[in-house]
């Protein structure tokens, strides 16, 4: 007797997206794309929004315990996903560039929609839009993308979606990675002239997307665009001091600039006036490291 499969590491699994011509509606025959990466997760996340209402019985009720009422008022989906990138493909759309080949930051919405296969069961994702994006980068490891999309409809599972178009390539190349990173430069000198190691790197660019309501739309999450907050470029690093040269640009105040080359791609961070905490912990056996934040920072690519 066969035994049923389940969905585990030998099912179909897969993801990859296309940009829309008209928001919130999935092309025709597409020709659909890769992250530029290896895709390690992706999360689809579909929600039913409800609203409970508590109500009074009528005189004659017994159950007053129970009389609340649930009414399904909407519809909500979100797309997370994790990427090793092996290039930089992606960027443009979470930069709002001019086009999606370009790096300068700009304020194009590019919506995506997103085909899913799970099985060999396939359905769509529509009316994304890049609410988020981080890059880490830490000692020792591959560069990891993490991309958050909220999205304003689904399909619901059929057996395809390409119709006379195509699926997206499989992933090829080496993923990018610490050992990448290259001429490094605080404030205009060599990281090594602060006697510190460059431990790590986090940056991302933060939207913060608002749902604009259209009776209209065709979508149950009664979505008809998303509206972006003013952007927020944040930058995370670890240090390891050789010396405490560092220590006074934390409380300094004053617009520090850092430059890396990874990838083909030279990312200059500029207006950074490092902020939060910076907690010294002294112990005999630890290596004393340095954790600097800073927010909206400026941010070139070349």
């Amino acid at each position: 007797m066969a035994l049923d499969m389940v969905l585990d590491a030998t099912a179909a699994k897969s993801i990859e997206f296309v940009d829309e011509t008209t928001f919130g509606t999935f092309p025709t025959n597409p020709t659909m794309l890769g992250f530029g990466g290896y895709v390690t997760k992706a999360s689809i996340k579909e929600t039913t929004v409800t609203e409970k209402i508590p109500y009074l019985l009528d005189a004659s009720g017994t159950n007053h315990l129970q009389a609340t009422k649930t009414v399904k008022v909407s519809e909500a989906f979100e797309v997370n996903l994790e990427i090793h990138p092996t290039d930089w493909s992606m960027l443009p759309r979470a930069l709002m560039a001019a086009s999606s080949s370009t790096y300068a930051i700009g304020d194009t919405a590019y919506p995506i929609s997103f085909g899913e296969n799970v099985g060999g069961e396939y359905q769509t994702i529509t009316g994304g839009q890049i609410s988020k994006y981080e890059c880490t980068i830490e000692k020792d490891k591959t560069i990891v993308q993490t991309l958050t999309v909220p999205c304003i409809a689904v399909s619901g599972f059929t057996t395809t979606y390409i119709g006379s178009g195509s699926y997206a390539a499989a992933p090829s190349g080496t993923a990018l990675k610490y050992g990448d990173l290259s001429s490094i430069t605080y404030d205009s000198s060599g990281v090594s002239s602060e006697e510190a190691f460059l431990d790590s790197v986090k940056w991302g660019i933060d939207y913060s997307l608002s749902p604009i309501a259209d009776l209209s739309s065709s979508a149950n999450s009664n979505i008809g665009s998303w509206a972006a907050s003013p952007r927020n470029i944040y930058l995370e690093c670890e240090f390891t001091p050789e010396a405490m040269n560092l220590a006074a640009d934390m409380l300094g105040g004053t617009a520090h600039t850092l430059v890396f080359t990874v990838g083909s791609k030279t990312f200059t961070f500029s207006n950074i006036i490092w902020e939060g905490d910076w907690d010294q912990t002294l112990t005999k056996d630890d290596v004393l490291g340095m954790a600097f934040k800073a927010s909206n920072v400026d941010l070139a690519i070349a």
